[in-house]
């Protein structure tokens, strides 16, 4: 996603358009894969690291990004791609994440929007075996 159609889905959906918005939409487009709260923080050190919580918790909302939650229970988020479905492995020695693509469709169920579903694998990746 570019980061002008980033910002203009935050209009759309009546948020304004802070500096600090901006920098954290930037930032996390120019991410490749798996990032957390405090990996963003770094990169936009002028920014208050509340501002990128509540950042997330919008751009989560409407469905910019998406909830990535490793086994240890840290938080992750991913850019949100409908197209895109996957899961994650993660090696359980030094908490490694890769992309494993996924083939289940799911249905639509009646009386239920937006429905998600994850899976998390673990195992040792070969620079931990």
């Amino acid at each position: 996603m570019k980061i002008n159609s980033l910002l203009q889905r935050l209009q759309e959906n009546d948020y304004k358009l802070t500096q600090a918005r901006k920098d954290i939409c930037d930032s996390i487009k120019k991410t490749k894969k798996i990032f957390s709260v405090q990996q963003i923080s770094k990169y936009i050190p002028h920014v208050d690291t509340a501002s990128v919580y509540r950042t997330f918790e919008i751009l989560e909302k409407i469905n910019i990004i998406t909830p990535v939650t490793r086994i240890d229970g840290e938080q992750f988020y991913e850019k949100y791609d409908e197209k895109d479905h996957h899961h994650h492995i993660i090696c359980k020695k030094c908490k490694k994440a890769k992309c494993v693509d996924c083939k289940l469709h799911i249905p639509n169920i009646p009386g239920f929007n937006n429905i998600t579903h994850s899976t998390i694998l673990t195992g040792l990746c070969n620079k931990c075996i």
